[in-house]
């Protein structure tokens, strides 16, 4: 968790960075504009101003010089970012993962106790007191009942919110056509898609 929010704090510092990076740019591009121009009208209305035009060239130059020093720190704090971004998406995907499994044993222990009550249902026809007979078998069909419905929202979320690959991971049926977009996902860089 520490890493996380380690991880996010970075990304922010990564976003404040790169957007007063981005003002610096678009105040030196504005600057450097009316530089230009100063320079332009300077250079029509009198040539004989030579020191004034020659000032006027060394300040471009050092502006074109802060804008290109800008610039590359700018994708510089792009790259930095990108790369928390992943290290982030990593260790989402490794707590998706393991609440995929907490969920798979959660569904398999369900059965269990679905199938226990099936049991206590049938030992319930085999006694002799008709009353407690029926009840036990009322009660045995309930959580019977409950069990599976439990069991099918369990399965559902895993379908919905986990991808092919890590349903696979955990034993849970995936489709040949998920794991495909998923390998090809993966390949282009991106992180898998899939519902939630």
């Amino acid at each position: 968790e520490a890493r996380i929010r380690e991880l996010l704090d970075g990304i922010r510092n990564g976003d404040q960075t790169q957007s007063k990076l981005q003002d610096q740019i678009t105040n030196l591009m504005a600057q450097l504009g009316v530089l230009r121009a100063d320079f332009e009208k300077e250079k029509e209305k009198n040539l004989a101003h030579c020191n004034h035009v020659t000032a006027l060239l060394a300040r471009i130059q050092n502006l074109e010089s802060n804008l290109a020093a800008a610039l590359k720190e700018r994708d510089r704090a792009l790259a930095a970012e990108e790369e928390m971004r992943l290290k982030y998406s990593q260790l989402d995907i490794f707590k998706l993962d393991m609440i995929a499994r907490e969920l798979k044993k959660l569904d398999q222990s369900l059965g269990l106790i679905r199938d226990e009550a099936r049991a206590h249902g049938a030992d319930a026809k085999k006694m002799t007191n008709f009353r407690d007979q029926a009840v036990i078998a009322e009660y045995s069909n309930q959580s019977t009942e409950k069990m599976g419905d439990c069991k099918t929202h369990v399965r559902n979320i895993i379908e919905q919110c986990f991808s092919e690959l890590q349903k696979m991971h955990i034993g849970v049926a995936a489709t040949e056509e998920g794991l495909v977009a998923e390998k090809r996902a993966l390949d282009e860089g991106k992180r898998p898609v899939h519902a939630t």
